[in-house]
């Protein structure tokens, strides 16, 4: 029969050792990564790659959602390049109310010959660099990314 004061013992061992794995792996990461970024905006706190555990696989398509915020007005209609639905949710979420419309789609091919007002095209440099001949384009990072009005 095994005594009350070795189980007692084991069970604070469990408790102990529940703790170390609690403040090691997500308690410290997170408060170090709360007090690296204090007075950070929402958009700054995208850009970070987060903890350890939960790492933003998606900094870079955050980075590139800001910069075009800078050019783009809320009513302006972006013609982006082609993106896997998967990873459209950052931009779809920064860059919201713009309307988006991803390259080599049907409804992108009908509305980018009649665009309306305020429309800027996203090109990367192995898609889309024939429409922005028409007008001057700007370097957006990462840097093989591109922003351009859309001219008829």
């Amino acid at each position: 029969m095994t005594k009350p004061r070795a189980v007692k013992y084991f069970l604070y061992s469990i408790v102990g050792l529940n703790l170390v794995v609690l403040f090691g792996i997500f308690i410290i990461p997170r408060t170090q990564i709360i007090l690296a970024n204090l007075g950070s905006s929402q958009d700054e706190l995208l850009e970070t790659r987060g903890p350890g555990d939960l790492p933003n696989l998606r900094t870079d398509h955050f980075i590139l959602a800001n910069r075009i915020k800078k050019f783009a007005s809320e009513n302006a209609t972006l013609f982006m390049f082609p993106l896997p639905p998967a990873n459209q949710g950052p931009l779809l979420k920064t860059l919201f109310p713009r309307k988006i419309f991803w390259g080599e789609t049907p409804i992108f091919s009908s509305q980018i010959r009649n665009p309306p007002p305020d429309s800027f095209v996203v090109i990367r440099n192995d898609w889309g660099e024939d429409l922005c001949k028409k007008s001057p384009s700007a370097s957006l990072e990462p840097a093989n990314y591109k922003i351009c009005i859309l001219k008829n």
